[in-house]
């Protein structure tokens, strides 16, 4: 079976209807995990010197002035760029990217592809997004990487609306915030089946 690690290369990949626990070795970016429970200054003072920790926030956009903010007090947006930060104040190489541009401004979103972008073309980092909206996707890559059961395929946006819709995507993601177990099924009729066996 297929493992995140085989992945990994220089470049920025998109992925769809990933596996729970894909990822389970690497610190995901995303709105749902927790930051702990103090200010962003003790969050990150201990990665680099503050002249460093200034200039990755700077990096992220985010102003100086949120560095001595309680965590809990920051939007999701701000919490995301957080947590970028500190992967890269710790100089992690793959970074999983989980709804990580669906939050943003069209401008910010903007810059954060051309910050990735760059971080993958001149310093050899590998970057792995995941969407909820495909939509966001497609304005960054030209293909994705499909997970259909245990099998995986790259295929482009074109082929990836014809045979798996826009609308089967977000059906599935919802369902999977709402509990229910469809991460692997992929037709529209295989997901009403998982529905049903869901509520039986």
């Amino acid at each position: 079976m297929l493992v995140a690690e085989e992945l990994v290369s220089n470049k920025v990949i998109a992925l769809v209807n990933v596996p729970k626990g894909f990822f389970k070795d690497y610190d995901v970016i995303s709105c749902n995990k927790i930051i702990d429970k103090r200010s962003v200054r003790s969050y990150l003072e201990s990665y680099a010197s503050l002249d460093k920790v200034m200039k990755v926030l700077k990096l992220v956009c985010l102003s100086s002035d949120v560095y001595d903010v309680h965590c809990s007090l920051l939007s999701d947006a701000e919490r995301l760029k957080l947590r970028l930060a500190r992967a890269l104040l710790i100089g992690d190489k793959v970074l999983v990217l989980k709804d990580f541009f669906g939050v943003l401004i069209k401008k910010e979103r903007d810059y954060f592809q051309r910050l990735v972008r760059n971080l993958v073309n001149k310093q050899g980092y590998c970057v792995f997004l995941m969407e909820k909206n495909l939509n966001v996707l497609s304005e960054f890559v030209k293909e994705v990487g499909l997970f259909s059961g245990k099998k995986y395929e790259v295929v482009s946006f074109y082929d990836l609306r014809l045979s798996f819709p826009i609308y089967t995507v977000e059906l599935i993601n919802y369902l999977n915030e709402c509990g229910h177990d469809v991460s692997n099924e992929v037709t529209f009729l295989e997901t009403l089946k998982a529905i049903y066996r869901g509520v039986k």
